[in-house]
């Protein structure tokens, strides 16, 4: 792959990589600098690969669609990652769906993960389905909600949320 300089878009999505195929990943994706596209679903990346692809993508800062659905990131995972995705400005379109818990109550990523939403100026499209949001999750969420005037796509299904008219996603939306 490291021919592969000028690729623009990279999907495999659905391949079993885990943790030791992320790694694995780690210097061809180094060379990638021109990758706009990155769709790893469904892969069992689990905490310790999202450490490892957040690494490669501190240099991937073209990236404009980033797809790490049914990764089973958790917290872990989402911290690692949130660190890489605050350098990503150009960003428009995330999917971290079915993860777990990506913000969340008493969990450290939350904090990482509501930094890096905050910088993500462009993000139109973002999806945080089927996770674990929870009281914590929901604050850090509405607060980078609260500056995302451009987004056009927003899934939060499946996350337990009990919106009311006091609560703080619904006031962001509002």
């Amino acid at each position: 792959l490291k021919a592969t300089s000028g690729l623009t878009v990279l999907e495999l999505g659905a391949n079993c990589i885990g943790a030791a195929g992320a790694k694995s990943l780690l210097a061809p994706l180094l060379y990638m600098v021109a990758l706009t596209r990155l769709d790893l679903r469904n892969n069992n990346v689990r905490a310790d690969g999202a450490n490892e692809l957040a690494r490669a993508m501190e240099r991937l800062t073209a990236i404009t669609w980033l797809d790490l659905n049914g990764n089973d990131l958790k917290a872990a995972g989402a911290r690692a990652l949130a660190r890489a995705l605050r350098r990503m400005e150009k960003m428009t379109h995330l999917d971290l769906s079915h993860n777990g818990t990506v913000l969340g109550v008493g969990e450290d990523g939350e904090d990482e993960m509501e930094k890096a939403l905050v910088l993500m100026n462009k993000i139109t499209h973002l999806d945080l389905s089927h996770n674990v949001l929870g009281a914590g999750g929901s604050e850090a969420l509405a607060r980078a909600l609260g500056q995302k005037e451009n987004m056009t796509y927003l899934d939060l299904s499946s996350n337990g949320l009990k919106l009311s008219k006091g609560d703080v996603v619904a006031r962001a939306l509002w």
